[in-house]
């Protein structure tokens, strides 16, 4: 299966905090620096989303390049995903993460800790990875440039896959949020908001 070709969005829907434009400060979590942290304001929100007819597209905005040294692909070896709760209860977690890995170059879908699909390639076009370096809006939370990393996956994959669950995801009916990973699959660094 390839990634999205020309349908990647030119604009995105803020996620939103508290009825604010997803935040995140600059070195708020401990071993998130630079690629694997998350930062946003209210001007430049840390997260969006987008969906079309085939993909639901998420950019997470980065306090660094995503990409390995050298500015090329592959990915960094770590993790930049979205959590996914689909029963309502968020005092008990996230029942889907959709995960970036940087260490197999993969976008994978996981059912508590699971793995359920997984897409390649990630930056290798056409892929279902994308980095903008830098953003272009002019952000710049720290001394070095913000970038974006933005991750497609198949609609009807979350779906079908899912489907049969006891708590399946139902588009529109969830609430997500975005973090980073140190291993490219938990995602245990820097969550947003």
């Amino acid at each position: 299966m390839v990634g999205p070709t020309s349908t990647w969005p030119t604009s995105y829907n803020a996620f939103v905090c508290a009825g604010k434009p997803s935040n995140d400060l600059v070195a708020d979590s401990a071993g998130a620096k630079n690629e694997r942290d998350v930062v946003g304001d209210a001007t430049f929100p840390a997260a969006g989303w987008a969906t079309n007819a085939t993909y639901m597209f998420i950019r997470l905005r980065l306090d660094g390049t995503p990409l390995a040294t050298g500015g090329g692909a592959p990915l960094q070896p770590f993790g930049w995903g979205l959590g996914i709760d689909t029963d309502g209860v968020l005092s008990n977690g996230y029942e889907y993460t959709v995960v970036v890995n940087g260490i197999n170059e993969t976008v994978k879908l996981f059912r508590a800790g699971v793995e359920l699909a997984a897409w390649t390639p990630t930056v290798a076009l056409p892929g279902f990875a994308k980095v903008t370096m830098p953003t272009g809006d002019g952000s710049k939370f720290s001394a070095t440039d913000d970038g974006y990393l933005e991750f497609a996956v198949p609609l009807a994959d979350l779906v079908a896959l899912t489907k049969n669950d006891p708590k399946p995801i139902k588009l529109g009916k969830v609430t997500m949020w975005v973090a980073t990973s140190a291993n490219g699959v938990a995602l245990d660094k820097d969550y947003m908001c």
